[in-house]
């Protein structure tokens, strides 16, 4: 009955649709057959959006002060090479965007220059992120990220008549204000059009250990949100003080773990032959409590032995729509006693040396080795380091135009805080347990790191020109074209550089350079064919802490079994055949998770404008090294998107 209804306001939502666009329609085409034709020719000409100014709209809202303007996108992403299995490689995105501007000076002309802004957003479809097998901030696109309906701005602008000052207050975002590049936004890959290297994973996590100090957990930090599902209170303040030179900077809150809901997957190292999870799960989501067979060191399925990987985060952050931080983050609650915790509460619970045993729910006899740091119970706080602070972001930036074919230039630099506390990957030390002992029975001592930070900082540059000119063409620029801020036919040139201290974050150097020609052939002077190579260098310090971990992978230090841990998949005894559970008499080792060096990104894309409202873009993307730790093979990527403007 549940489905029969779901069913049934499904199909009135959809013939809600039908009617609404039958009635339009039926307006648009009231009058006479033989008028029909130049109408379509009319709509394909004009210059005022899809809906041509909203269906007649657009004039009486001006006369209040309304300004609605949009745009919808969809793109299909087709992964021809490379990547993880067990997720689609062929993925559709949408995204659909509606800003709102009210211009009170219409009706209260005292308020001339004020105006207020809100902004939202739609996306749906597949993320193929999971089948790239890369990290958030480099994925393929970022049209996966906030999906469903969000709140991207509600603010309040005020601008000069000079427009020499600009300042606004409100819930904003600084990523669509600092950094404004509008070439990369040509392209789909996150690491060129949005995320620019800002953002990628900072520190091992705030450890936190439990009452005993037989155990700790790394609690996520949150890394800086450069993107556009981050919103925040605060405000921007921008200034001209000559006619090319800009300055702006910006105060917000710095709410941690705003990105929204999503899930955990089993990554190439997160299987054998780096653990005892089998390797067809790699790419798979996994789950909390989620039981698998066990691998052998010598790479074979233990018969009847099962493993729980216990408690496992599914969600980065507590936002939803972009309405979750407007209260701020919530209090850090880790749940300190469920720290390491195993179940005691089952009469079928056996303790090993090495491990816990028990009847599961589903009576299922499982193991949960001590080498899965996470517990089977909540860790509280989902797993995320929760905290309030300040976001700043700073820019300066000059505008020339050069010689006189006045190549458009930008040059601009600019800081971001970020903050939030951070862990640094080294120095780390040893914590030692209650017991204080060393035997083989006891979890006695783990590196964790020791050093944090208050906040996570960076700098950026951006170099942008214009290198070449047409001789006598000249664009008509409008506000709904898809190259608006491209004004000439010629080439043009854009680059950017992004840097963070490599202490406390995994990626502290990326940047990208590309080209775009705009008119380059003949009969088609507003089509853009444009390539980007962009790079990011993963920290030598995120790799001296790698190297750390991998020796407490099976055991504690201190441990008669940590002596000399083998780089390699080795059987040291034979395994326990009803558990597979290591113990003093029965032991397997796993290889070492690998070093991470770098990522590289190549795209290229012809944008064919087919009219001053629509464009068709077909693209293909080489992402090398997607995990960069070599574990991921090369991904190619063959798709196509559109773009129209309301």
């Amino acid at each position: 009955m549940k489905n029969h209804h779901s069913l049934r306001r499904s199909t009135k939502r959809w013939h809600a649709i039908v009617l609404f666009f039958i009635s339009t329609l039926s307006i648009v085409f009231s009058s006479p057959i033989s008028s029909t034709k130049s109408f379509l020719t009319d709509w394909y000409s004009q210059k005022d959006g899809a809906t041509w100014k909203w269906f007649g709209l657009e004039t009486p809202l001006k006369t209040y002060g309304w300004k609605l303007k949009g745009d919808m996108k969809e793109a299909y992403f087709g992964q021809t090479a490379g990547g993880l299995p067990n997720q689609p490689t062929s993925n559709w995105c949408f995204d659909m965007k509606l800003r709102f501007t009210w211009e009170p000076e219409v009706i209260l002309p005292s308020l001339k220059g004020w105006s207020f802004m809100s902004y939202w957003r739609y996306r749906a479809g597949g993320n193929l992120r999971w089948a790239a097998g890369t990290p958030n901030f480099i994925a393929p696109s970022n049209m996966p990220n906030g999906a469903d309906l969000w709140n991207l701005a509600q603010m309040i602008e005020y601008t000069s008549k000079n427009k020499a000052l600009y300042f606004n207050l409100g819930w904003e975002n600084p990523y669509e204000q600092f950094l404004q590049q509008p070439l990369s936004k040509i392209f789909e890959n996150q690491a060129i059009t949005t995320s620019k290297g800002i953002g990628a994973t900072v520190g091992p996590g705030i450890p936190v250990m439990n009452a005993s100090g037989t155990s700790v957990y790394y609690y996520k930090n949150s890394s800086v949100p450069w993107g556009n599902t981050f919103g925040a209170w605060g405000g921007t303040l921008r200034v001209k003080p000559l006619r090319n030179v800009y300055i702006q900077s910006g105060l917000y809150a710095a709410n941690s773990n705003m990105g929204g809901p999503t899930q955990t997957q089993f990554s190439a190292t997160s299987v054998y032959p780096y653990t005892s999870v089998p390797a067809s799960y790699k790419g798979q989501f996994r789950g909390s409590g989620q039981v698998t067979p066990v691998v052998g060191g010598n790479g074979q399925l233990i018969p009847g032995a099962k493993q729980n990987l216990g408690w496992v985060p599914s969600t980065a952050g507590a936002n939803n729509h972009g309405f979750g931080g407007m209260a701020g983050s919530p209090q850090f609650n880790p749940n300190t006693q469920n720290i390491g915790a195993r179940p005691t509460n089952n009469p079928q619970y056996v303790t090993t040396n090495n491990s816990s045993t028990y009847t599961n729910s589903a009576g299922q006899r499982v193991a949960a080795p001590r080498y899965y740091t996470s517990s089977p119970y909540d860790q509280g706080s989902g797993g995320q380091y929760s905290q309030n602070g300040l976001f700043s972001v700073t820019e300066i930036g000059w505008e020339p135009k050069w010689g006189s074919d006045r190549l458009e230039g930008k040059y601009a630099i600019g800081n971001y805080i970020w903050g939030n506390a951070s862990s640094q990957f080294t120095p780390f030390a040893f914590t030692t347990s209650a017991s204080g002992t060393t035997s083989a029975n006891s979890p006695t001592r783990k590196p964790v790191p020791t050093t944090q930070t208050p906040v996570v900082y960076g700098f950026y540059a951006q170099l942008d020109q214009q290198l070449y000119v047409e001789k006598g063409h000249k664009y008509q620029d409008d506000q709904v074209s898809m190259h608006a801020s491209v004004s000439k036919q010629g080439l043009y040139s854009f680059s950017m550089m992004n840097f963070t201290p490599p202490n406390n974050c995994q990626v502290p150097l990326y940047f990208h350079t590309g080209l775009a020609y705009k008119g380059l052939i003949p009969m088609r002077d507003n089509d853009m064919i444009a390539v980007c190579v962009g790079s990011a260098f993963y920290s030598g310090q995120y790799n001296q802490w790698i190297d750390g971990q991998n020796q407490a992978l099976q055991n504690d230090y201190g441990s008669a079994y940590n002596a000399v841990v083998p780089n390699g998949p080795t059987v040291q005894r034979p395994v326990n055949p009803t558990t597979g559970a290591p113990s003093a008499n029965y032991q397997n080792y796993y290889a070492y998770q690998p070093h991470y060096t770098s990522t590289q990104i190549i795209e290229a894309c012809y944008d064919i404008q087919l009219t001053k409202w629509a464009n068709l873009k077909p693209f293909v993307e080489f992402i090398i090294n997607p995990a960069g730790n070599g574990s991921v093979p090369n991904v190619t990527i063959l798709g196509a998107s559109s773009k129209w403007f309301f």
